[in-house]
């Protein structure tokens, strides 16, 4: 037995190291849409192993027999002939060390005070619990949260999983041709098929508990949103896959709305638990890019710090460091001093601290403590997402439907702005606080009214891009106005989140207003050069 479990070992030790020899030597490459076919990628690249990866951002994994040609691949960025290009890179779950607390003491659920201290230790569940929990939204759509992981338990009784109706299981075929092969109860991005099993099964359930373990039922443990259903996402062993995986969310959600709730599920919520370090976001654009197509969709994702108790500006962590408007990055905090536990933080980047190394569903119908880490914190502001989607109004609703990418970030707000502030936390986290379910849900109840009367539909909600001495330069509706008091001329360009020039201009006057009325809806990069000075930001357009 001994032996045959030692041969298991080898063999799984050989395969892991060929997979990661294999990454290395990987490089995403997005090219033109009229570009966006094997025969132009394998032109370019003829010893390479070329495959799709993600269809909608014309996205390929160039694979080569030896070190990729960076050099030359940067020659044909320059020459116009790719977009943008990123190394591959392997992808490890964030989990550290167990933490020994049993579901009936799982105190952070609670409203309890440590002694001395003036806010809770708990996130106050057992008060949210109070409103709707139901897992379904006032318009009758059945909230889902998507999680990317490691691997999952399909069948255990105390989660409930989304089920694609359309889609035969194990039949290899795509049957409700949205891209993925045998998708019925979750999906396996680097197979294509319906395996769930994977290198770190209880990481992936850990967080499936967190979020939706079922509550009131007389077994297993409790989740934050007791009666939302998941879609468990397997194999997320790379960036590749990663973006693969982001692909597959979008889709879902789209289908839902074009076919009239007919296909795909209504995902609100996508848990990321996963990372690397070492790198920037302009070594990696792509993924940042594509993690900001969620808005667009009425998608945020709940995202974990590393477990390395420094900046993460420092470690350099992604993709904590895209920092996009539909991200909230999480950290760890300690029940007893309320202050951070063994994550990263940063009053920039990472956006509030939850609870982890609690109990939780375990493979085999079984619960207990896996291990403690941000990996497990991300889970419970997921399900905080899913929690506040039952509790929403219609008006809400309808104006998510309309205005998904202005009413996503004010959900993100509103978890930020009813956090439990501490002194262990000020400064190490942008909200400078802990998450409280009560307070979060409480006020998600009549989020309309309270967004909505700040938001001046009068007038152009026009946003100030830059201001100083010499110029300004302001963006509203569909028009970029600029104010400058030299007569030196602005140099004005807006690309779109593929890299793609949209519009350019040489601004003579001193007030110049620019109309961008034929610039479709979503995120831009504004570039201006003035006065030997060079000024970019990210834009909405509304």
């Amino acid at each position: 037995m001994k032996q045959t479990l030692l041969i298991l070992f080898l063999i799984q030790t050989t395969i892991l190291s060929a997979l990661e020899d294999r990454i290395d030597k990987q490089v995403l490459i997005q090219v033109a849409p009229a570009n966006s076919h094997l025969d132009y990628l394998q032109n370019l690249f003829p010893k390479a192993l070329v495959k799709r990866t993600a269809e909608t951002f014309h996205l390929w994994n160039v694979e080569f027999p030896t070190p990729p040609p960076m050099d030359y691949i940067s020659q044909l960025k320059r020459e116009g002939k790719i977009n943008l290009y990123m190394r591959n890179r392997r992808l490890e779950p964030r989990a550290t060390t167990p933490n020994d607390t049993f579901f009936s003491q799982q105190t952070f659920h609670l409203n309890n005070f440590n002694p001395g201290q003036s806010v809770p230790y708990g996130i106050n569940s057992i008060g949210a619990w109070d409103y709707n929990k139901s897992g379904v939204t006032a318009k009758g759509d059945t909230i889902v949260v998507a999680v990317l992981d490691f691997g999952f338990d399909p069948n255990h009784e105390d989660l409930d999983y989304f089920i694609n109706h359309n889609e035969i299981p194990n039949d290899g075929i795509d049957n409700d041709e949205n891209d993925a092969i045998d998708d019925h109860k979750g999906w396996n991005a680097g197979l294509n098929n319906g395996d769930l099993n994977g290198t770190e099964n209880q990481h992936g359930m850990t967080a499936c508990g967190g979020i939706a373990a079922k509550g009131n039922n007389k077994i297993g443990v409790s989740g934050v949103a007791w009666n939302c259903k998941l879609i468990p996402i397997n194999n997320i062993a790379s960036i590749d896959l990663s973006i693969k995986a982001y692909e597959y969310c979008l889709i879902t959600k789209r289908l839902y709305k074009l076919t009239n709730k007919k296909k795909g599920a209504y995902i609100v919520a996508v848990n990321y638990s996963l990372g690397t370090e070492g790198m920037l976001p302009e070594e990696r654009p792509i993924w940042c890019i594509i993690i900001d197509a969620f808005g667009k969709e009425g998608i945020l994702m709940t995202t974990a710090v590393a477990n390395n108790p420094q900046a993460v500006e420092d470690y350099k962590d992604m993709p904590i460091l895209c920092n996009s408007p539909f991200q909230i990055n999480v950290t760890t905090y300690n029940l007893t001093s309320l202050g951070l536990d063994n994550s990263g933080y940063s009053k920039d980047y990472v956006h509030l601290a939850a609870p982890h190394g609690y109990w939780s569903t375990l493979m085999n119908n079984k619960y207990g403590p896996y291990k403690s880490g941000a990996s497990f914190a991300a889970p419970i502001v997921a399900g905080t997402i899913a929690l506040m989607y039952s509790n929403f109004e219609t008006k809400l609703l309808d104006s998510l439907h309309r205005d998904p990418i202005f009413v996503t970030q004010k959900i993100k707000e509103a978890i930020l702005k009813n956090v439990d502030i501490t002194s262990g936390l000020t400064n190490k986290v942008k909200s400078n606080g802990k998450l409280n379910l009560y307070k979060t849900i409480n006020y998600s109840r009549l989020m309309h009214d309270s967004i909505y009367k700040k938001k001046d539909t009068t007038t152009p909600n026009a946003i100030i891009s830059n201001s100083s001495i010499d110029i300004q330069v302001y963006h509203a509706e569909k028009y970029i106005y600029t104010k400058k008091t030299k007569p030196l001329p602005l140099y004005v360009s807006l690309y779109n989140m593929l890299g793609q020039l949209v519009m350019e201009r040489r601004v003579e006057n001193l007030d110049e207003k620019i109309d961008i009325h034929h610039l479709n809806h979503g995120f831009y990069i504004l570039n201006y050069f003035h006065d030997n000075q060079i000024y970019t930001e990210k834009i909405v357009l509304d």
